[in-house]
């Protein structure tokens, strides 16, 4: 269980920075965002995210809506990742989990 937690958090890890890098690209690159290859190769990496939440919002949220709504839902995967990793190492003992 604790491997599994790690990786979920791993895994939470690389979609938030991904969604805060393309973001960050978004406000650099502006209109032409879309071409930039750097934007489209962190659209990959997060665009399961995205899609999970439209789905979960059956398309009442927005482009921005959906992505905000990823990033919160990505951190509160992290979060409950992160609870069950430490409740797992303070099971096992400090060794464990080095």
């Amino acid at each position: 269980m604790l491997m599994a937690a790690m990786l979920i958090k791993m895994l939470t890890e690389v979609a938030l920075l991904a969604l805060l890098g393309r973001w960050l690209l978004g406000l650099l690159v502006g209109v032409g965002r879309e071409h930039n290859v750097f934007w489209r190769l962190l659209d990959v990496v997060v665009s399961p995210a995205i899609n999970g939440v439209a789905r979960l919002s059956q398309g009442r949220l927005g482009p921005a809506g959906q992505a905000r709504a990823a990033g919160l839902l990505l951190l509160l995967i992290w979060l409950l990742a992160t609870a069950t990793k430490i409740y797992h190492c303070l099971a096992l003992g400090p060794g464990a989990c080095r």
